[in-house]
């Protein structure tokens, strides 16, 4: 019997995680994860507090155990942009007996914030004392790419399909 896999998603805002992972989800029935839309379904009007941030992840984190101890696949597609987040999760995994594949939505910076800045879909999780541009310019001062000892599956940001996503999992299997 084959070992349900964790899939974590990385790269900037705008880089395409979530489109990607719309894509291994149609490819795999693997159950979402999506800190975005678990904001919007927890906070009406969200305030992006560190104790709504703490309430946020912690509620994640509960989700994301109670499908471990049920041995599903499961795509985290929320903020791992730092290496010890991403440690914690691949420890859990381990815990769990799953699989971990990383998954590196890599986009040019600059694409990656026009996408962010010009897609209105997001603005409702852009906190009151930020804009789009200065949001992203903070994620990206905070993103630390894969560490050496971290394999890793690259997509093409500019050109993610279903195609390309199914033949990039079908290498890494």
């Amino acid at each position: 019997m084959s070992k349900p896999t964790l899939y974590l998603m990385i790269g900037y805002p705008g880089a395409g995680k979530t489109t990607t992972t719309k894509i291994l989800h149609g490819l795999t029935g693997a159950t979402v994860l999506s800190s975005d839309d678990i904001r919007r379904k927890l906070f009406a009007m969200p305030t992006f507090t560190e104790h709504e941030h703490q309430q946020l992840y912690r509620h994640i984190d509960r989700e994301l155990e109670a499908l471990m101890k049920e041995q599903k696949n499961i795509i985290y597609d929320a903020n791992l942009n730092r290496y010890r987040h991403r440690q914690d999760k691949y420890r859990q995994a381990e815990h769990h007996g799953y699989d971990v594949k990383l998954i590196w939505a890599k986009t040019p910076e600059q694409l990656a914030k026009s996408r962010r800045i010009h897609d209105a879909s997001h603005y409702d999780l852009v906190p009151a004392h930020e804009n789009p541009a200065s949001m992203f310019e903070r994620i990206v001062r905070t993103f630390e790419q894969p560490h050496p000892s971290e394999p890793y599956v690259e997509i093409d940001g500019t050109s993610i399909t279903r195609e390309i996503v199914k033949q990039l999992m079908a290498e890494q299997s």
